[in-house]
């Protein structure tokens, strides 16, 4: 396979107002600088154990912007447990020193980071909470006056469910970066909650996630998407950008190729 390719629907707009926030490969994601400037309020679905996008992020501000980190997956016991093993691991031959002393930094990282404004919410997000341990997106939206938020999306499948909401709520959003999967069985929804998120935003930036792969026709599983209020939408150019657009794009994975996107 030498391309990925992708429907024309989903080509972005061309604009020079775009930078990379976050560590250069599966959790950094390209983003408008002005709607970064212009958030008040950043609600981050899906984090691990990489928030290199949020520090990077809050970095912009001058003054402290509420964080609300949501992952049911991840807590200091957590991190604390997963350097555990790699202390047997090390031990056993199974885990190089370079993982070892990164895991080891993980759950101090942790407390260092979530304090004050930066909150993580041990659940899971849902379009409609039921049961102890989830949340919705709604309550999240209802946490906030705000009409500047920032939203982003890597919940690993999860995203579906919640497309109403987002909907629902777009006018508040600033921009939106999501991570769609399993996207071969699920074109027409996306395509469809594209649609109409477009009324209000424009789409400035896709990229597909390399460890996703792609079906025999070299439509990818795994896409990343940007989406920017048109109002806020600066610096848009005539230039044809090349996707992966250079400089701004990484691999996810550094074990598969970065393949360039054709749009048909």
């Amino acid at each position: 396979m030498k391309n990925y390719f992708l429907p024309k629907s989903l080509k972005p707009i061309s604009s020079s107002d775009l930078m990379r926030i976050g560590r250069a490969n599966d959790g950094g994601y390209v983003v408008s600088v002005t709607t970064v400037l212009e958030s008040d309020y950043l609600i981050s679905a899906g984090i691990n154990d990489d928030w290199s996008f949020e520090s990077a992020f809050l970095s912009y501000h001058n003054v402290e912007v509420p964080l609300i980190a949501i992952d049911f997956s991840i807590s200091f016991r957590v991190f604390v447990f997963r350097a555990t093993k790699n202390i047997v691991k090390l031990l056993l031959k199974r885990a190089n020193t370079k993982d070892f002393l990164d895991s080891m930094k993980v759950p101090f990282r942790y407390l260092i980071f979530f304090r004050k404004k930066n909150r993580h919410l041990r659940k899971k997000l849902v379009a409609n909470a039921d049961i102890e341990g989830e949340i919705s997106l709604h309550d999240l939206f209802k946490e906030t006056d705000s009409k500047n938020i920032f939203l982003k999306m890597d919940i690993e499948g999860g995203e579906y469910e919640l497309f109403s909401t987002v909907l629902e709520h777009k006018e508040r959003l600033t921009s939106a970066v999501i991570e769609f999967h399993d996207c071969n069985s699920r074109w027409e929804q996306i395509n469809k909650f594209l649609i109409q998120f477009r009324q209000s935003h424009e789409l400035v930036h896709v990229h597909v996630n390399n460890c996703g792969g792609s079906d025999i026709n070299g439509l990818p599983n795994v896409i990343e998407i940007t989406l920017a209020n048109r109002n806020l939408i600066r610096n848009k150019t005539e230039e044809v950008y090349q996707y992966p657009r250079l400089g701004l794009d990484f691999p996810n994975s550094h074990k598969y190729p970065d393949l360039e996107v054709k749009f048909v």
